[in-house]
């Protein structure tokens, strides 16, 4: 859990850091003074103030309302970079004094023979998994002389592609459940793979389009992946796709740098 926690850190503070250098690099292009705005009759009036003491300040005209908008955009800017430092400062503090120990790591620390005396208010990541893996499920039925393609466990799918990604899965040991039912505006699903993200503990699903130079199958995965789309599931968050033709094949290459970049 630490180096999940440290490696979210990390992934802010260079966020944070792009954001900081994007603000420095527009740094004195905006003009100086301070923007005061009034509301009179039902309007909204700008005044440019110069200095400190300058209460009132100079009006903008309407037809110079771009400098009120520099002015707003310089101090939201501003803003914007001393929250960013800020947040910084805090991820710096937290990564130099980080606890030797998170509340879920506690259960891992302990021997064998107390383990078997805890009932663990945070369920460890493997007792979590077994559970998940456990669940029991129907999966969608094969037709007649259906040809057979089966992963090195010996679970059956419905393509050589998907032989090539329940195998990467498992050999990266990350859980899955190979057509799982899944019920979508009332209609039941079979999704090719929902996934477990185990340091989220979230579910992820995996489609692999496999005959995209149809027109029809193009179609429907349109449709379905509407579907998916309005009941939460969102492309590169909760939902991978993948896809291939007869003459553009999914490679193993492109398997393992979709998991690398949506599951490690």
């Amino acid at each position: 859990m630490q180096e999940l926690i440290k490696d979210l850190l990390l992934q802010r503070k260079e966020e944070l850091e792009e954001l900081i250098g994007r603000v420095q690099a527009k740094e004195g292009r905006y003009p100086e003074g301070r923007l005061k705005i009034c509301r009179s009759k039902g309007r909204t009036q700008y005044y440019l103030r110069k200095k400190r003491n300058d209460i009132q300040g100079k009006y903008i005209p309407a037809s110079n309302k771009a400098l009120a908008k520099d002015i707003a955009q310089r101090d939201y800017e501003q803003a914007l970079k001393k929250a960013a430092e800020q947040e910084l400062k805090s991820i710096a503090a937290y990564l130099e004094k980080k606890p030797s120990s998170t509340p879920e790591d506690i259960y891992y620390l302990l021997s064998a023979g107390r383990k078997e005396l805890i009932e663990p208010i945070i369920i460890p990541d493997e007792i979590f998994v077994s559970n998940w893996e456990a669940v029991p499920y129907e999966k969608k039925g094969f037709p007649e002389d259906f040809p057979d393609y089966y992963t090195a466990k010996q679970e059956r799918v419905r393509s050589k592609s998907e032989i090539l990604i329940a195998d990467s899965l498992s050999r990266l040991e990350i859980p899955y459940r190979y057509e799982y039912p899944l019920c979508l505006d009332g209609k039941m699903i079979h999704p090719d793979f929902m996934i477990l993200d185990v340091p989220r503990r979230k579910e992820i699903l995996w489609e692999h389009l496999g005959m995209m130079d149809s027109p029809e199958y193009v179609e429907n995965s349109l449709f379905r992946i509407a579907d998916y789309e309005r009941n939460g599931y969102t492309i590169g968050q909760n939902l991978i796709l993948t896809w291939e033709t007869s003459r553009m094949p999914l490679s193993t290459l492109k398997i393992k740098d979709t998991i690398y970049r949506y599951l490690l």
